[in-house]
């Protein structure tokens, strides 16, 4: 498998929210209708009006 396959499934495979989490840092992501949700270290969520 060249480089560039290797790299493009690790992006594709890779969870940002969750190795975020772990490092303790919130995120905020749009979900499937749109709406801004804010997901919390401590497995949380508030959608955000």
């Amino acid at each position: 498998m060249a480089l560039g396959e290797a790299l493009a499934r690790a992006v594709e495979e890779a969870h940002l929210g969750d190795i975020l989490a772990t490092r303790g840092i919130t995120t905020v992501v749009l979900d499937e209708d749109g709406r801004m949700v804010e997901y919390r270290p401590d497995g949380t969520t508030t959608v955000l009006s």
